[in-house]
């Protein structure tokens, strides 16, 4: 089931909140733009975000650890999401 909410910022903050007890569980800081794309891997466990500083990333909820961290060679990410075998991550930027 969905037991987290996860949001992100003008700034690249990305929080992680708990549905349940309504607390903060995870903070990342290291995209260094605003934040276009979020989605939640199956299990709760994972999540990916892209942003507008070239950068998509996999992210561990508890922890708010960066699992892996990616780097598009030119212009900002627009969008991104998890395609349905939870493996592969599509992104669309600029040129």
């Amino acid at each position: 089931g969905q037991h987290f909410v996860v949001c992100g910022g003008e700034k690249g903050d990305i929080r992680v909140w708990d549905l349940h007890s309504r607390t903060l569980v995870s903070l990342c800081t290291e995209h260094k733009s605003r934040v276009t794309a979020l989605e939640m891997f199956d299990g709760d466990e994972a999540f990916m975000s892209a942003s507008r500083d070239r950068a998509w990333c996999v992210w561990d909820v508890r922890r708010g650890a960066r699992l892996s961290g990616h780097m598009q060679a030119m212009g900002a990410l627009n969008g991104a999401a998890i395609a349905r075998d939870q493996v592969q991550v599509v992104t669309v930027g600029q040129c």
